[in-house]
């Protein structure tokens, strides 16, 4: 009979296992990425210009926190790693993946000005995070001049870890790797190696680079962490600033030279089931890519693409934003991620109503004031999806804090942490798996999710506005969304050419986000059952339904077991007999009667 309960209980429990229902994530970690600090932003500064200060003192109010069309102020800065610590002040580690200086060319950002910002943002992390590990790394606007950085190994490198601070953050080890061309490893615990790119060699400006094979060997020394991660049992996290493949809002030129994009994903498909994801930023958007085979259109990894502190963008802006990652370290997969943003219209408008109301305003300065004000209004009028109506109305958020004090267990709870009280702040967005609807983010969801986006408008229009942190500027025709679509999934130059060349089924001529955007945006299950990620969960539920049956089956043999055996036990004829005494229960042999 135990061997039967035992059986039942595997082939139960095998089921049971199902995505949805595994305990939270034991792990979290931070994503900050494309921070763009500019020290010459003024919040009465020209958008035109960057919003540095106006020539002829008629600027506009561009806001503390910043303004669409401009890199980031200090306050935005330390608003943004303050909201990290309201929201999870004790992550395992954060990936910081890059770009600190500002897209400005007056003057532009010298050795001094890129070493003295990389220094100020990593005290500010270190003093915020005390007692989690902070891993950097570097982006293309951490270099003078912006997107050069040397293929050969040493010079340059090592002063990052004096000049930088960085020096204290990587352990002698890693320091050496840095410091020889911008690349190591880092074990932040037990079961995952962060893999810490320098794809800045394989950047198409860079031609210091564009004629070498293997730039600084880092594709050498890639394959052989790659195979020590293989041999140990340890899954890889990938961190990089610079993407493979295209920009989905500037498809015009890959990313990297086209030598290096076909190394660098043939590399890592080889190694797939190593890889529990990648990280990258420097699109300042919000998105994803499928690393994935020719052969078979197998997904292999999935690369994550997180928005950027800066509200700046080549065209239009995007809401500041951060990013809070769940895994588990021995999994192949990330379970989840926790999109914030900072909504710039709403809290600017918050700010400027603020100061309206303070200020006394001289009847002589009435000319001056209109004109000002005119020219705001005219700015800050770009189009905007009002994202309010499906965000938590209350005073509370609604989020997961992944760790007790102890961090004995690592078990994970669920709480609500109040919002700032000062006003407008920072929000959730979305959560990854409940906007997806898809119970992790393992590589065959993502891939479903992916096929969803070809097919269903309504999820794809939410899709895109999410691209820039809830600030939509401009509509999304058909051709845009090709390209959304293509940039995903294509990330071989020859691929992405021909998907470009290819209409997207189900396309609608446009997609104009202000208007189509639900009110409960985060209820994306779509109606359309024949949807991938409908099928997948109808599966799953299926797969439920069999473990209630088998359940209860094994339920019914082991009470009529249990039944058989309370007989034996009572039979007159039994070698045992069932004595009580006292409450207690003991066995005592019948003489003369042997089995």
């Amino acid at each position: 009979m135990i061997l039967l309960w035992t059986l039942c209980l595997t082939l139960g429990g095998q089921i049971m296992a199902r995505p949805e229902q595994m305990a939270e994530p034991k792990g979290l970690f931070w994503q900050l990425t494309d921070v763009h600090w500019d020290r010459e932003y003024s919040s009465n500064g020209d958008p035109k210009k960057m919003c540095h200060r106006a020539s002829d003192g008629l600027g506009v109010e561009t806001g503390k926190f910043g303004t669409y069309s401009c890199d980031s102020p200090w306050e935005l800065v330390e608003a943004s790693i303050a909201a990290m610590t309201e929201q999870e002040s004790d992550p395992d580690f954060i990936v910081w993946t890059g770009d600190n200086s500002p897209h400005v060319k007056d003057p532009i950002p010298d050795w001094d000005y890129v070493f003295s910002s990389l220094k100020k943002v990593t005290d500010l992390l270190r003093d915020q995070f005390p007692r989690s590990q902070i891993i950097p790394v570097l982006g293309n606007h951490d270099v003078y001049p912006e997107d050069f950085y040397p293929g050969k190994t040493g010079g340059i490198y090592e002063a990052y870890l004096k000049e930088g601070g960085w020096e204290d953050l990587l352990s002698n080890r890693a320091k050496g790797s840095f410091g020889a061309c911008g690349f190591y490893s880092t074990m932040p615990n037990k079961g995952l190696k962060v893999l810490v790119l320098n794809t800045n060699l394989y950047n198409v400006p860079d031609n210091l680079t564009s004629n070498i094979e293997d730039p600084c060997g880092q594709f050498t020394w890639m394959e052989r962490e790659l195979k020590k991660a293989e041999r140990a049992g340890t899954k890889v996290l990938v961190a990089a600033h610079i993407p493979p493949g295209y920009f989905e809002r500037f498809v015009v030129s890959p990313f990297y030279n086209e030598i290096h994009n076909k190394k660098y994903i043939n590399l890592l498909n080889d190694y797939g089931d190593v890889i529990l994801a990648h990280v990258y930023g420097h699109t300042h958007t919000d998105s994803f890519r499928l690393f994935r085979t020719d052969e078979n259109d197998e997904v292999k990894s999935i690369a994550f693409i997180a928005p950027s502190v800066t509200p700046w963008l080549h065209s239009g802006g995007v809401n500041p934003s951060i990013r809070l990652y769940g895994y588990e370290p021995y999994e192949s997969h990330i379970t989840d991620f926790w999109q914030y943003f900072l909504n710039l219209t709403e809290i600017n408008e918050h700010l400027n109503t603020q100061v309206s109301t303070q200020k006394i305003i001289p009847e002589t300065d009435e000319n001056l004031l209109a004109e000002k004000s005119r020219m705001y209004r005219s700015w800050a009028s770009r189009p905007i999806q009002e994202i309010e109506p499906y965000l938590d109305s209350s005073n509370e958020l609604e989020v997961l804090d992944y760790r007790n004090k102890e961090k004995k267990a690592g078990n994970l709870k669920a709480r609500k942490r109040s919002r700032r009280s000062e006003g407008p702040g920072w929000k959730l967005l979305y959560r990854a798996t409940d906007f997806y609807n898809v119970p992790s983010l393992k590589n065959e969801y993502m891939h479903s999710v992916y096929k969803r986006l070809k097919t269903d408008e309504d999820f794809f229009g939410q899709f895109y506005g999410y691209n820039t942190g809830g600030y939509v500027f401009e509509t999304c025709d058909s051709k845009c969304k090709r390209e959304h679509i293509c940039a995903m999934g294509h990330l071989h130059n020859r691929d992405m050419e021909a998907c470009l060349n290819q209409s997207i089924s189900t396309e609608v001529s446009n997609y104009n986000i202000g208007k189509s955007l639900p009110s409960n945006a985060t209820e994306v299950v779509s109606e359309n059952q024949g949807s991938d990620i409908v099928k997948l969960l109808t599966v799953e539920q299926s797969t439920n339904k069999n473990t209630h049956v088998i359940t209860v089956v094994c339920s019914i043999v082991f009470v009529f077991c249990a039944a058989l055996i309370a007989l034996f036990m009572i039979h007159p004829r039994n070698k045992y007999r069932v004595l009580r005494s006292n409450w207690r229960h003991s066995y005592e042999p019948i003489e003369g009667n042997v089995l």
